[in-house]
């Protein structure tokens, strides 16, 4: 959502965009951490959607966090101290909205003012 005047009035623009047809997901896969980090690839995880090998229950906002690069990749950087810290190589998957998959006309957009 994003907040703003126009022409000395309030303007909110909302957009929605249904994920459940347009979601993938790629399977646990060897991946190597390298300087701290996994690039996962573009797209948008899925809140919840990222999982490790059976016995890892690596953490969200303790053992790791992800943000996004300028070139809309999933970067995964390994919080130190921690129980990813010494790691070089993790099995992880995840589910991700295909960027490639969306259209305009899956977008559905509501301008409020």
């Amino acid at each position: 959502m994003v907040r703003f005047r126009i022409f000395k009035s309030q303007c909110i623009l909302i957009n929605v965009l249904d994920v459940t047809a347009k979601t993938k997901t790629q399977d646990l896969t060897q991946k190597t951490i390298t300087d701290g980090k996994i690039n996962l690839g573009q797209g948008f995880l899925i809140a919840n959607g990222v999982n490790f090998e059976s016995g890892k229950n690596y953490k969200s906002g303790t053992d790791y966090v992800i943000a996004y690069d300028e070139d809309g990749n999933a970067i995964l950087t390994v919080i130190r101290g921690n129980a990813m810290s010494s790691l070089t190589t993790v099995k992880i998957g995840y589910s991700y909205v295909d960027i490639n998959m969306i259209a305009n006309s899956d977008i559905l957009s509501v301008v409020l003012m």
